[in-house]
């Protein structure tokens, strides 16, 4: 929620937000994963002013997966990197998805809440290289898999 002039929603359930990290692999649809969060409660204050979530979750084929969420208390910037690393005994491929859910236009039927800022771009990393694209024209994307005991990790800011 944000709080300027009013309270507006950055996210409206079912219409935008994050919908959590999912792990895809060829021929079947891609599967959320659970995570216990470590700690369950952050509170930053003057005394302690930076805090960090740990989300730690399995997919069920031997991938382990580790979000980690960096606050500061003078920042609306949020540090987040993901770590995955494959426990399982044989290589696998699989793609590690991060869905977010944004309208293209909003409902007829709903009145927007939010009247700030819009998505109009996505940003990926691939092959060592950053691409921009506009949000109409994004199509699904594979990404490199992960061998045995392998790790693959990244750091973005949102």
């Amino acid at each position: 929620m944000l709080r300027y002039r009013g309270e507006k929603p950055l996210v409206v359930p079912g219409l935008t937000g994050s919908e959590g990290l999912e792990v895809g692999r060829a021929g079947t649809p891609p599967q959320p994963v659970a995570f216990s969060i470590e700690p369950p409660a952050l509170k930053l204050t003057k005394e302690n002013p930076t805090g960090t979530l740990t989300l730690t979750g399995q997919d069920g084929f031997g991938l382990e997966v580790k979000e980690t969420l960096g606050f500061r208390g003078d920042s609306y910037v949020v540090e987040q990197s993901i770590n995955v690393e494959n426990r399982h005994s044989v290589a696998q491929s699989a793609e590690i998805i991060l869905p977010w859910r944004a309208p293209l236009e909003w409902p007829k039927e709903m009145a927007e809440k939010f009247q700030g800022q819009h998505p109009i771009r996505t940003v990926r990393l691939a092959g060592g290289s950053v691409i921009r694209e506009d949000v109409h024209n994004v199509a699904e994307r594979r990404a490199e898999g992960l061998g045995s005991r392998s790790r693959a990790s990244g750091t973005s800011r949102r």
